[in-house]
């Protein structure tokens, strides 16, 4: 009797392609978590860009006594210029930008020339609306009546191409 051990060509071959099969979806599946992983980082960031710069405006707002005058020319539906106790604050987008300016009372501070609060923001990403009670505040409406300023930012997360939207 003549007994020969090893593979045959055709149970190697199978094996490497059994292999090779299994080596590709592995490489999928490390791919896969490895774009999900960077998806979630970016939006991390974003958030935090987004959450530091809603609760600045917050602040702001929260201290605020007067909107500088007229109302129409500085309460706007993408900026404010307010009046505190002791100074004048602005902020509004500028470009892909929110700014926020500081100036003396009695002046409207031009936001354009201030500080970066945040960037990646969205074309037309900054909508702030004014409301007395449930009804919308307008311009022509007493100060005193103004209860509630909403702010509404919405970030752009250019590598996703996907935006995102935060909320007072």
């Amino acid at each position: 009797m003549n007994k020969k051990s090893g593979f045959t060509l055709i149970e190697v071959v199978v094996t490497l392609v059994l292999v090779g099969i299994m080596a590709s979806v592995a490489g999928i599946g490390i791919s896969s978590a490895a774009k999900g992983y960077v998806f979630a980082k970016k939006n991390i960031i974003l958030a935090g860009k987004a959450q530091v710069a809603l609760a600045r405006m917050s602040r702001e707002v929260l201290e605020l006594k007067d909107i500088s005058t007229p109302y129409s020319t500085y309460a706007g539906a993408s900026s404010i210029s307010i009046e505190k106790i002791t100074e004048a604050v602005a902020f509004g987008q500028s470009g892909t930008e929110i700014r926020l300016a500081k100036g003396v009372l009695g002046s409207a501070p031009n936001y354009t020339n201030g500080d970066v609060l945040t960037d990646q923001v969205a074309a037309g990403g900054l909508q702030i609306a004014y409301k007395k009670g449930a009804n919308n505040w307008s311009t022509s409406d007493n100060i005193n009546l103004l209860s509630q300023v909403i702010i509404t930012l919405t970030m752009s997360d250019s590598g996703v191409g996907q935006n995102f939207t935060f909320s007072t």
